[in-house]
């Protein structure tokens, strides 16, 4: 009985765990102007999208923000006589932030993120050409 309990409270905690908002923190620097620029930037798990706002050197950017993760598998395995089924799922996809400025200058970036580890990586180019590492984490 005392076991049953337990495992029902695991259970919601991992629950409430999964069900809650997540932060994640976003860096990027300029490869060749050396601006820089910090946000966090918050999730709902389930909800792989959303707004942002990013100030990068002297500039504002805000916009939106997509993640895609890559699918799974489905499968049939036989093992013995016995046969069963599985479903595999990817933990990593890759996404995209669409962001301007309030003088018309954009922010474009492409990054890969894994939900298992929570980071990412990609590139940002604004539309003067700069080009900016992006990490997530």
């Amino acid at each position: 009985m005392f076991q049953g309990r337990q495992a029902r409270s695991a259970a919601l905690v991992g629950l409430g765990f999964l069900l809650s908002a997540c932060s994640h923190n976003l860096y990027m620097v300029g490869r060749t102007n050396g601006a820089t620029g910090k946000t966090v930037l918050q999730t709902t798990p389930g909800h792989p999208s959303g707004d942002m706002t990013i100030a990068v050197g002297s500039k504002v950017y805000s916009g939106t923000w997509v993640f895609k993760n890559g699918g799974g598998v489905v499968g049939i395995a036989a093992v013995g006589g016995s046969a069963g089924s599985f479903l595999g799922s990817n933990s990593s996809g890759n996404g995209s932030m669409l962001l301007s400025a309030p003088d018309g200058a954009t922010l474009r970036c492409g990054f890969d993120y894994d939900t298992l580890s929570a980071t990412g990586l990609g590139v940002c180019q604004d539309s003067a050409g700069e080009l900016y590492d992006l990490q997530i984490s």
